[in-house]
């Protein structure tokens, strides 16, 4: 006689249920004001977050809810397939996911997910602060124009060149000080230029560039030039295994993300009169400046006249 065996069901416990991301960020790519943007825009919902954890957080304090976070890989983002899928799970499939950042962008094609068209609007409005009180912490007189060099992020925007049209700009027209965020690339350069004995530049850095509503008041005007303007021809892509080295390679490398067009509109909405590089995001708003106050970023004196001839009829 067999003995009749009884079975019994083990049930393992549940997975826990991971919410899909509203949004792919790329921390480095985005300023103050764009992480605001997206917290608002994604109301509540956890993002997937492309950056260290020290970027993470810099986007927490933003108000952005951060889902998951993963470290950005040496290199392309195709090298850290694995660690993205680990980080975000799966991302949604229809077409509702936002990406910032070029990071992002190239993590939602490696997904292939469609994903939303990007809006970019503008945060809520911040106060600006009292004029006397940033121009003392500046040492700037009252008398003395400043212009603001827009950090759309800090890293995209070119402080070499800036600081050469403010230069020029104060041959022509008088004393003039350029305000840049100490993160934009060439600052070190414009701060020795700056302080070259018999010098016309005059260079303040301050963190709070990228938020040109909080400096609309101290500032009598604006410009936006980009890093990643092309001046010459492009290189050929690389293929194969001269594209995985130069992935590497690149890696190696400070990334130099591409300028916004927020912290333009920003400095419109402010009041704050701005000049243009050409090829710049900005510069592609339509109607977002006159056409005078647009510029080639390879002839700098037709900046600075465009620069002077805003300084020269704003109020003081």
């Amino acid at each position: 006689m067999t003995a009749a065996v009884r079975t019994s069901t083990v049930r393992q416990p549940a997975a826990p249920v991971r919410v899909a991301m509203a949004a792919l960020v790329d921390v480095r790519a985005c300023s103050a004001p764009r992480l605001r943007s997206i917290a608002e825009e994604c109301g509540g919902r956890p993002v997937g977050v492309i950056g260290t954890f020290h970027e993470a957080k810099r986007a927490a304090s933003m108000g952005v809810v951060v889902g998951a976070f993963m470290a950005p890989p040496l290199g392309s983002m195709a090298l850290a397939s694995g660690a993205m899928a680990a980080s975000f799970g799966r991302l949604p499939i229809d077409g509702s996911l936002r990406v910032h950042g070029p990071r992002a962008e190239d993590a939602a094609r490696l997904a292939r997910v469609r994903t939303a068209k990007g809006t970019d609007p503008l945060p809520a409005p911040v106060a600006p602060l009292e004029r006397d009180a940033v121009r003392a912490e500046w040492g700037v007189d009252d008398a003395v124009r400043v212009c603001l060099l827009v950090a759309g992020p800090a890293g995209s925007c070119d402080a070499r060149r800036a600081l050469d049209v403010a230069g020029r700009t104060a041959m022509i027209g008088g004393s003039l000080v350029l305000v840049v965020h100490p993160g934009a690339p060439g600052a070190k350069r414009a701060v020795a230029l700056s302080t070259a004995e018999g010098g016309a530049w005059q260079l303040v850095l301050d963190e709070r560039a990228e938020e040109p509503e909080l400096l609309a008041a101290a500032a009598d005007a604006a410009m936006v030039i980009d890093m990643r303007i092309p001046l010459e021809a492009p290189r050929r892509a690389l293929h194969g295994v001269a594209g995985l080295l130069g992935a590497f390679a690149r890696g190696e490398q400070p990334m130099i993300p591409p300028g916004d067009a927020i912290g333009a509109r920003l400095a419109v909405r402010a009041g704050l009169p701005l000049v243009v590089a050409e090829a710049t995001a900005a510069a592609a708003v339509p109607g977002l400046v006159p056409a005078e106050c647009m510029f080639d970023p390879r002839r700098p004196n037709v900046a600075a006249r465009a620069l002077q001839a805003i300084l020269s009829t704003a109020p003081r």
